[in-house]
């Protein structure tokens, strides 16, 4: 870490040199976050149990005056906007106070005033959580987003990335030394929740999943300590971190392990008619579990809202369009794809933000997912099956690779447990007005109740919409007593509940 050390050198020198900017700007936003209010005024909150709180301004104000950041309040200018989450479904969502944090130390002392005054507590960095749980109502959201600087050092192959930062960010950065590192495949999606929930990405089967590139954290605990934890300091902490969550803490920095790639892979996507989706999906089952690493393969099944419904087989190459073509030649056997067939070359980091404009900040999402271990034509002809009953436009139903080298990796190894599995299952749609949803759910959720007992039962956490908490023990499987004692030790009160929660011994779930 000595080149990361004379990096941070650089920083602290900048730092010093914007430290009086800083300490205006902060007095002017919290100038601003009070303006209209006495200083004897209350703002009514949440407490972490459900409980309700009274803050008075002088302790808000003790808040703003430990950040280099800014609090925000409802009366604030800012706060509406900063308020929002990626799924508008939890736009309803009205927290007391939001702390944008800009500083490691920073999300200490939010830590630390929370549990002075008993606050609910959310963290935000991307906001991309299915469930809603990146913000809540009445307690303090810690806004990640300003810790986002992505440091790389080429020579090494690593990258200390920011606990708020974005993916696109950390791919800009890395990918102008033709490095990269899992990540998922939005730009959008925040570092934090993704790292520590798993990590699938484009890159996984070629270099395993994001946990297994964690090369070390910096974590503020429950009680306020910011601790480092890697191979050999606080071990079972990072162990935790990399698949557990956000129950242990709030991540603020990450050592990341990159690996060089070409700034352009191949991107590759075919549909066929309605009438050839058994075909096609005997084809994906048997082509995609004989697949290199470096490629691949997705299989989809979707009901536009206008037009005919189509199965797809697409993917990404970790390589050219002509090796592509070579190892896709068997597709030919479906017949004439409807359409244009796409399969080019793309860089990388366009690639990793092309799914961004189909999936805005703002949109309702509701998705179900299940991992499987060895699906079969009979799980492909029931989802074909439940598929074609009454569209519902708008749904999608996807097959997803997983394995390759995040396969290898021993359960034991990290807190993420599904590695056998080889495939995740996905029902999604999406929709603009919030007056469908109640129907678009209840439609997902009666065809998923009827494709999920064909899977095996684990889940992806991050991808977790209104799964029952009570599955994280069948989740983590043999890991979990591990991550309970761990949870227990690092944080035994469930401080840190507003994730797919792990809850501590003789402790019982926390109110979400």
């Amino acid at each position: 870490m000595d080149r990361f050390r004379q990096l941070d050198r650089h920083r602290v020198a900048r730092r010093e040199a914007l430290k009086g900017a800083l300490r205006s700007a902060v007095a002017i936003t919290a100038g601003s976050a009070f303006t209209g209010r006495a200083y004897a005024a209350e703002t009514k909150a949440t407490g972490y149990k459900g409980n309700k709180v009274t803050l008075s301004d002088a302790a808000v104000m003790d808040l703003q005056k430990s950040l280099r950041g800014a609090v925000l309040l409802p009366t604030s200018p800012d706060y509406e906007e900063t308020r929002k989450l990626w799924n508008g479904e939890f736009n309803n969502l009205n927290p007391a106070m939001i702390a944008k944090v800009a500083t490691a130390e920073d999300v200490q002392n939010a830590v630390r005033f929370a549990r002075a005054h008993d606050l609910l507590v959310a963290v935000r960095c991307g906001g991309h959580s299915y469930m809603g749980q990146s913000s809540c109502d009445g307690g303090l959201v810690i806004d990640m987003r300003a810790i986002g600087d992505v440091q790389v050092d080429a020579a090494a192959k690593t990258a200390r990335v920011g606990g708020g930062a974005l993916l696109g960010a950390m791919d800009a950065a890395t990918m102008k030394y033709g490095l990269a590192t899992t990540a998922g495949v939005i730009a959008h999606t925040g570092i934090g929740g993704l790292a520590t929930g798993g990590g699938q990405g484009r890159l996984q089967r070629n270099f395993g999943m994001t946990v297994d590139n964690i090369r070390g954290v910096e974590v503020v605990t429950a009680d306020g300590r910011l601790l480092k934890a890697n191979a050999t300091e606080n071990a079972d902490l990072y162990w935790a971190v990399r698949g557990g969550g956000g129950n242990f803490g709030i991540v603020t920095a990450f050592d990341m392990q990159l690996h060089a790639i070409d700034p352009k892979v191949t991107s590759y996507n075919f549909a066929f008619p309605m009438s050839r989706v058994k075909d096609a999906m005997k084809f994906y089952l048997d082509f995609s579990a004989n697949a290199p690493d470096s490629l691949s393969v997705s299989f989809g099944l979707r009901s536009p809202e206008k037009g005919e419904a189509t199965c797809s087989i697409s993917g990404g190459f970790i390589g050219t369009p002509q090796a592509a073509e070579k190892l896709l030649e068997p597709i030919k056997v479906l017949g004439t794809p409807v359409g244009t067939p796409r399969l080019s070359d793309i860089e990388y980091v366009k690639i990793q933000s092309a799914g961004d404009a189909a999936n805005p900040h703002g949109g309702h999402y509701y998705m179900r997912v299940a991992y499987q271990n060895t699906p079969d034509m009979k799980l492909g002809e029931h989802v074909i099956e439940v598929m074609s009953r009454a569209p519902v436009p708008g749904l999608n139903l996807g097959f997803s690779q997983q394995g390759g080298a995040g396969a290898r990796v021993p359960v034991e190894a990290t807190a993420y447990a599904n590695r056998p599995a080889q495939y995740q299952l996905a029902l999604q749609t999406k929709w603009e007005d919030p007056a469908q949803g109640p129907d678009l759910i209840k439609k997902v959720r009666e065809r998923w109740n009827d494709i999920k007992p064909a899977t095996n039962g684990g889940f992806y956490v991050n991808h977790a919409a209104d799964e029952d908490m009570n599955e994280a023990a069948k989740n983590y499987g043999a890991n979990y007593p591990r991550l309970v004692e761990i949870k227990t030790k690092y944080d035994p009160t469930n401080f840190f509940h507003r994730n797919f929660n792990i809850v501590p011994k003789k402790q019982s779930a926390q109110k979400t």
